[in-house]
């Protein structure tokens, strides 16, 4: 009995990448990289906004905080960064908070003359919707009342034309703020005045603005604008502001330490 043999055809080869590029109706486009979207640098604020005028190592460490106004029309300003994230990806409540009782405890502060020092009492959040990175957040004040012995203000926060955040705080007035020593040197600083460690000899920056507390804004060679709190002012002689470094915070201290390194000899 012959055995019969089957015999079976190859299946039909797939067409290769390449042959089939030839037939595609995408034939010719050529393919790149997705658009990295640029993120907006901290220190890039709207028209009119100056670093915050009254700050603190925990204000500084969770900054940089922007203003404008001051008073009833005090305006607080933040772009969210990275370290202002949840896991998420979007700006923790905490922060939301903190930015939400600068405003409401600086407006009713310094809506008198002379500026209050208030405690705060309660503070109440209402968290409507949120912000993402590189965002840029305004909070405001609603004063409604300032009396001698509590204050009482509501606040909402935005992110453009939408509201993310509702809060009102009470403060407790604890009196008046000391403002007296800032009054003092104010009017020998000018804008535009070279400023000096008062134990060296080579200047690291230039005073850029006068803030109604006393605070400085020195731009610190190699890092920009930062605060100088009224209590590191050593001296002011001949058109030079002298601190007295040891009083200014550590990130501050490593800026001016380092502050010619560009400089090529």
């Amino acid at each position: 009995m012959q055995r019969m043999h089957l015999t079976t055809d190859p299946p039909p080869r797939r067409a290769s990448a390449c042959r089939r590029a030839l037939t595609s109706p995408l034939r010719g486009l050529q393919w790149s990289p997705p658009r990295k979207v640029k993120l907006m640098d901290s220190t890039e604020t709207p028209a009119g906004f100056k670093p915050l005028f009254r700050s603190s190592p925990y204000l500084e460490t969770n900054g940089p905080f922007f203003c404008k106004g001051v008073g009833e029309n005090l305006t607080i300003g933040l772009r969210v960064l990275e370290k202002h994230t949840n896991a998420r990806g979007t700006v923790h409540g905490g922060l939301l908070a903190t930015i939400a009782d600068i405003v409401l405890g600086y407006a009713a502060a310094f809506s008198r003359d002379p500026p209050l020092s208030l405690v705060t009492s309660t503070l109440s959040i209402d968290f409507a919707g949120s912000a993402k990175l590189g965002d840029w957040i305004e909070a405001r004040a609603d004063i409604q009342r300032v009396g001698k012995r509590m204050a009482y203000v509501n606040a909402y926060i935005h992110r453009g034309d939408e509201r993310i955040v509702r809060a009102s705080a009470t403060f407790v007035v604890a009196g008046v703020l000391d403002t007296s020593r800032a009054r003092q040197k104010l009017p020998a600083i000018e804008i535009g005045f070279q400023v000096f460690s008062k134990d060296g000899e080579e200047e690291f920056g230039a005073v850029r603005d006068i803030l109604t507390d006393g605070h400085l804004v020195v731009d610190v060679e190699n890092k920009g604008d930062v605060l100088i709190p009224l209590d590191a002012i050593a001296d002011v002689v001949e058109h030079k502001v002298l601190l007295d470094v040891q009083k200014l915070d550590a990130p501050i201290r490593a800026a001016i330490a380092h502050a010619h390194d560009a400089e090529v000899y």
